[in-house]
């Protein structure tokens, strides 16, 4: 059973890709997402797989990701306890940059 299935989704968020992927050692799902004008991405992890991480830590794991971008971990937001989920968000655009 896939437990990235029970991922939870704000409903005024669209996804727009998403696909499962390693970072480091730790299997996450990878979305790239559109909500209220802003284009993002996150990386979602099993909150059991980053237990008693802090999430400077969380932060540093992703950031040794190829798929950051941009202005790196300066622009990551984090989002822990997402009933059981953890979400590091980054690559933000905004609608003026996303549609022009």
């Amino acid at each position: 059973m896939n437990v990235f299935l029970n991922i939870p989704l704000d409903v005024d968020t669209r996804i727009i890709s998403e696909c499962i992927v390693m970072i480091g050692v730790r299997e996450a799902v990878h979305q790239s997402w559109l909500w209220d004008g802003i284009q993002g991405e996150s990386i979602i992890f099993k909150e059991e797989d980053v237990q008693g991480l802090m999430g400077d830590e969380i932060k540093s794991i992703v950031s040794g990701s190829p798929l950051l971008g941009g202005n790196g971990a300066a622009d990551m937001t984090i989002s822990l306890h997402q009933k059981g989920f953890v979400f590091v968000n980054f690559n933000f655009e905004t609608s003026d940059t996303v549609f022009s």
